[in-house]
């Protein structure tokens, strides 16, 4: 998307997702500026003592899942996705379980 519009990804995101639909508490996951409100990653040592584990870079994974985000703004994102007049149903396309003449059973 980058290649082809010349803006870069989160610009994409914010001036007609983010913006529009009030996600002001969504942004990228950038290692080197860690939120104090994101939870932390502990690894277990072998003598049985919690660590604070590495931060992990994502920005290249950004598209793919690096966005962090609340509950309030998943949910804006959420009634939007099903509102005609923010994703026409042409882009939403059918169901999922329209796909599947049996939905598979959970894998879990």
């Amino acid at each position: 998307m980058t290649r082809i519009t010349g803006q870069a990804y989160l610009a994409l995101m914010q001036d007609p997702v983010f913006d529009p639909l009030q996600m002001t508490t969504t942004a990228v996951d950038d290692a080197g500026r860690p939120s104090a409100s994101m939870a932390k990653f502990y690894r277990l040592r072998a003598d049985g003592q919690l660590r604070p584990w590495r931060n992990v870079d994502l920005n290249l994974k950004w598209p793919g899942g690096g966005l962090l985000s609340n509950s309030s703004d998943l949910a804006r994102l959420g009634s939007a996705w099903l509102d005609d007049n923010f994703i026409k149903p042409s882009v939403r396309g059918p169901p999922q379980q329209r796909a599947f003449r049996r939905i598979p059973p959970p894998c879990y």
